[in-house]
């Protein structure tokens, strides 16, 4: 239990730079194994979700299916509703419409996790927009608003460099695509300073909940 936990707690650290979603693939493994081996169901599913979510960053969208599946089946033997939250977020990501990001979002009422809600469904929409060259739509973005408002209000001034969190990625690729359209330079060669690490991966898909597309792109 002692080391499940700070397992837990290493992943939750484990996002201080772009481009480590091997490294929290391999404390989701570690997890899962552990918690198979001593019947620690709740950890087992955080395993299941790290794997997912790393998988999702990485475009392995097949190892990203079997940890969601393994996860919902051990929520339903074992009545953990809030799984279901993670891997519908997960389906609309796969599915990749509007439509499919707002049912998802119904999935957020009184799933007890304060925080997690605010401004994620226009951010969700935004990144969806933004792949398919459609204006941002105006909305409450909550704690995302000082990566999004450079786009809405064409005004790169000040804005802050992301917090170490799973949406790392996507806060520098909404910096780097402002930057080009705003055509400010030295602000795009700084995000895509702190993108670099993260080549291969797919910018905020390792939070498992939406996705900007490759990072290349925005190198």
């Amino acid at each position: 239990m002692l080391l499940a936990f700070a397992l837990n707690g290493l992943f939750m650290q484990t996002c201080y730079r772009a481009g480590l979603a091997p490294e929290r693939d391999a404390i989701g493994a570690e997890l899962v194994t552990l918690s198979q081996r001593n019947a620690l169901v709740t950890y087992e599913v955080l395993g299941h979700l790290i794997r997912l979510q790393s998988a999702c960053a990485l475009a392995d969208y097949a190892a990203a299916d079997h940890h969601a599946a393994a996860a919902d089946a051990l929520a339903v033997r074992h009545e953990l509703p809030l799984v279901a939250v993670f891997t519908g977020w997960y389906a609309a990501l796969r599915e990749d419409t509007p439509a499919a990001y707002r049912s998802a979002a119904v999935l957020l009422d009184n799933a007890g996790r304060p925080g997690l809600d605010q401004g994620l469904l226009p951010l969700a929409l935004a990144c969806w927009s933004i792949r398919h060259d459609r204006p941002i739509p105006p909305a409450d973005y909550g704690p995302h608003t000082p990566w999004i408002r450079p786009l809405l209000l064409s005004d790169l001034n000040a804005v802050p460099d992301p917090p170490p969190r799973l949406l790392l990625e996507a806060h520098w690729a909404l910096i780097a695509h402002a930057a080009r359209q705003l055509g400010e330079p030295h602000v795009l060669e700084r995000a895509q300073a702190a993108l670099a690490p993260a080549t291969t991966e797919h910018a905020g898909a390792a939070s498992g909940l939406l996705t900007l597309g490759p990072v290349s792109n925005y190198l």
